[in-house]
C-alpha cells in the first residue's frame, strides 16, 4: 500500500486472470475482503482497478 499517493492511496497487487475484465474483478473482490478482514481500511472507498494485461512468460 502507497498510503503516500495523492489524493486516494494506492494499493498494488498480482494476480494471474484470463481477461482484463477478470483482473478488474479481482482486484476488486481482493479490496472487500480486505476491508472485511481490516476495518480501518474502510476508510478508503475502491475507486477503480487499472490493471495492465501482461504477456505469459511462457508465450
Amino acid at each position: 500500500m502507497h498510503d503516500d499517493a495523492r489524493p486516494d492511496p494506492v494499493v498494488g497487487i498480482y494476480l494471474r486472470a484470463g481477461t482484463l475484465r477478470e483482473a478488474e474483478r479481482a482486484a476488486a473482490d481482493a479490496w472487500t475482503r480486505a476491508t472485511a478482514a481490516e476495518p480501518w481500511l474502510r476508510q478508503w472507498p475502491f475507486l477503480r482497478a487499472a490493471v495492465p494485461l501482461l504477456p505469459d512468460p511462457t508465450w
